[in-house]
């Protein structure tokens, strides 16, 4: 049997010397975050160390660690991590998994520690895990990671930056998650050159530009379908596509021919929320970016996508913000999956429904959290003023 575990912490620094710092140092940074067994490094680049009992009675633990060769999928820089207990390594939980280090901005990173622990024991472990170790390898995980976090930023420690600064849009904007200048098309470009070039590309679509620079449309995955499909009649085609068709040759031979007209567009500026309802209610894929008449980029329904399922690094950042400009320096708020745990006092009897409010408009947030334990009076009073505070509050 297995369980997840997972922990992060925002790492201040540049990306790139954050990435070179934890990929040539990771053996080193671990050790410093628990406690170096001297003279166990083995040829094979395993080393030991003892990680800290998070449990009263039980006695820190050595385990054998072994971190693997350093990958880089999505833009990240990941570090297999795997440990095993010695010895007794059958009667202890081992762990497999990852550090990862996930640029946020030019000056923050996101480390990560994610993977799972292996129960001994069968159904033993099970029980022991429930009554004993439950929650012991999450806080190990958190507290390695807040180590190593910090013994990195001592390594690329540089005076004078605000990387909070760079990540605190509680708004996101069409310019944060577009492609800029995107390949265009034009109009007389053969049709099977353009669909060569956008499956090279791994692109599903490109703005079809003039050569007066004007915005003719936008030429498509399913534009190219609908070339190859040739579909018997309009009874079997979407309202969309018909319409697309209208006009258009039977056999489009040229980029100009077989594109969707007009392109639908959009500014940099808008609100990522404001794009994706576009996209939804003009049923297409894509949004030309125009800014005084110039294409700048196009922005996907995947762009909206990202750009709405923030980081939690990100979300806290925004979250502080929203906290700074509304003046509750006493209400604290903590960040886990997208949802918001506030805890605390207010300033001001109204205060937590207001907060609340706020922080729900907040890209990526969501729901918020009261945690009626730990709120203070001011809080107990806003609780009379809203009957279900102790329940999360959800976006629709």
């Amino acid at each position: 049997m297995k369980r997840w575990v997972y922990a992060y912490r925002a790492v201040a620094g540049p990306p790139e010397r954050l990435a070179s710092a934890l990929r040539s140092g990771v053996a080193e940074l671990l050790k410093a975050a628990a406690v170096p067994v001297e003279g166990s490094e083995a040829v094979d680049g395993s080393f030991g160390m003892r990680l800290g009992a998070p449990i009263k009675g039980v006695p820190a633990k050595s385990v054998r660690v072994t971190a693997g060769v350093a990958a880089h999928p999505d833009n990240r820089l990941r570090i297999p991590v795997m440990w095993h207990a010695e010895p007794a390594r059958t009667a202890f939980p081992e762990f497999e998994g990852a550090l990862e280090l996930e640029p946020m901005s030019e000056a923050l990173s996101q480390l990560s520690m994610v993977g799972t622990y292996t129960l001994p024991l069968g159904a033993i472990g099970a029980a022991v895990d429930s009554t004993l170790l439950a929650g012991a390898a999450q806080r190990t995980a958190e507290r390695l990671v807040g180590h190593v976090a910090a013994a990195l930023e001592d390594v690329v420690r540089t005076p004078g930056k605000q990387p909070r600064a760079a990540i605190r849009s509680r708004t996101l904007r069409v310019a944060d998650v577009m492609t800029s200048e995107p390949v265009v098309l034009d109009p007389s470009l053969p049709l099977r050159a353009a669909a060569m070039l956008l499956f090279h590309r791994r692109i599903r679509g490109a703005p079809v530009v003039t050569a007066a620079g004007e915005l003719e449309g936008v030429l498509t995955e399913t534009d190219l379908l609908d070339q190859e499909a040739q579909l018997a009649s309009d009874g079997v085609a979407t309202p969309r596509r018909r319409a697309r068709r209208q006009g258009a040759p039977k056999r489009a031979k040229t980029v100009g021919e077989a594109c969707t007209k007009p392109a639908r567009v959009t500014v940099s500026d808008a609100s990522l929320r404001a794009a994706a309802r576009e996209l939804l209610d003009r049923d297409v894929g894509r949004l030309v970016v125009v800014d005084a008449g110039r294409i700048v980029g196009i922005v996907t329904r995947h762009d909206v996508l990202t750009g709405l399922i923030r980081s939690d690094v990100e979300i806290q950042a925004a979250v502080e913000e929203v906290l700074d400009t509304l003046a509750e320096p006493e209400l604290h708020a903590m960040v886990r999956w997208g949802d918001v745990t506030l805890s605390g006092a207010v300033s001001h009897p109204d205060g937590l429904s207001r907060v609340t409010h706020a922080l729900e408009s907040v890209d990526g947030v969501a729901g918020v959290i009261i945690d009626p334990d730990r709120m203070g009076r001011s809080g107990a009073a806003a609780d009379d003023e809203r009957p279900a505070v102790s329940a999360r509050s959800e976006k629709p």
